[in-house]
């Protein structure tokens, strides 16, 4: 989780070099978005360590 320029209505889960192994990695994913929606805030994924997040998870639009 870090802060960001965005806004404070976004809450970023980043993972820019190791952090645990993917089931650690999909735990803290869930964890940021659980607490985004509990606050109202978007939610957003910036990690490129070891692969592009998009090489495993497709995005898609959540309401």
């Amino acid at each position: 989780f870090k802060t960001n320029d965005l806004s404070d209505n976004t809450m970023i889960y980043s993972c820019q070099s190791f952090c645990g192994g993917w089931g650690d990695r999909l735990r803290g994913i869930l964890s940021v978005y659980i607490l985004a929606l509990l606050t109202n805030r978007h939610f957003m994924i910036d990690m490129n360590y070891p692969c592009e997040i998009l090489k495993v998870l497709q995005p898609n639009v959540v309401n």
